[in-house]
């Protein structure tokens, strides 16, 4: 059976006034092609003939989005020769697609050495994360795959609420959470039905949070350090 991902556009693309609709539309094609191996290695003759138009054309929509750090473009080279042997495109990782779509929105992280927090600015409101809450999102967000990662400014502010949510109240530290969902995301049936940490404050029907109950099934070797 042939895989299908979705395509991803973030806001943070789709709203930017410097970008063309086609360079747009290549960033949600390059998503899709990079979920099977964490990037695109399609050449601009494949995108060429599948949109229908010049590899010129394809190479300045390309350009558009490295020009902005939207993508990583990468080459390899012919032993001993200058001549390509294959090009790798990245969709850059949810940190630096973090500090890019906050910049045009007034938006940005900044990390205060004195307390170890780090403040998010949102519509004028201050929410201060433990420094650990803001170092675990990242890596457990990458846990997931490309096209259920969290790319809005609401749907990150809402994992991290939810992360800080866990550990405070429901005294889960940032590393049980972590090994918790790298868990629960290799198992065959829950890889398929688990895509958001949200879930794991809610309920399931016997009343167990799902955070209590993959720790039982999960992770009952892990030492946690009860708070």
């Amino acid at each position: 059976m042939k895989r299908t991902y979705y395509a991803v556009i973030p806001a943070y693309v789709r709203y930017d006034k410097n970008l063309t609709p086609n360079a747009k539309l290549m960033f949600g094609e390059l998503t899709a092609l990079s979920n099977d191996k964490g990037y695109c290695y399609a050449s601009n003759k494949y995108f060429s003939q599948l949109y229908q138009v010049s590899t010129v054309s394809i190479s300045k929509w390309i350009n558009q989005l490295k020009e902005k750090k939207y993508i990583k473009v990468t080459f390899t080279y012919k032993n001993n020769s200058k001549e390509i042997e294959s090009r790798n495109i990245y969709i850059r990782n949810i940190k630096e697609a973090l500090k890019i779509s906050l910049i045009p929105h007034k938006e940005k992280l900044k990390d205060n050495s004195n307390n170890n927090t780090i403040t998010t600015i949102t519509n004028n409101k201050e929410i201060i994360y433990n420094e650990l809450i803001e170092k675990s999102f990242f890596h457990i967000s990458n846990l997931f795959p490309l096209a259920v990662q969290p790319r809005t400014v609401v749907d990150i502010k809402n994992w991290k609420n939810c992360l800080d949510k866990l550990d405070r109240i429901d005294g889960y530290d940032t590393r049980a959470i972590y090994y918790i969902v790298k868990k629960v995301r290799s198992d065959d049936f829950w890889k398929e039905n688990f895509f958001s940490i949200l879930k794991l404050r809610k309920k399931n029907k016997d009343g167990i949070k799902y955070i209590d109950m993959f720790r039982a099934k999960f992770a009952k070797d892990y030492e946690f350090n009860t708070k």
